[in-house]
């Protein structure tokens, strides 16, 4: 098994002040090839850092940021290691 990314499954400072943590994955359900069924039950509210709300505001549909409330976003993923699940 390859190096899992520590950074990616850390908390982020600034998230934290929000009190918001990430889920923990324990390592051996990280790959998207290991079924995990309790996953689905790890539900959280979703979060929108108050920087995306800001660039949303100042730039609306011309900016990086999505509009808050906006609950997914499909686009086609392109993965050079495999095809990535898409839920």
């Amino acid at each position: 098994m390859r190096e899992l990314h520590k950074k990616a499954r850390s908390d982020h400072p600034l998230y934290l002040k929000d009190g918001i943590k990430r889920i923990v994955v324990p390592d051996e359900y990280v790959s998207w090839d290991t079924p995990w069924a309790e996953y689905e039950e790890l539900k959280q509210d979703p979060y929108t850092h108050s920087s995306v709300i800001e660039q949303y505001e100042k730039n609306g549909e011309s900016g990086w940021a999505s509009a808050p409330g906006t609950k997914a976003l499909l686009t086609e993923c392109r993965s050079y290691e495999r095809k990535l699940p898409l839920n």
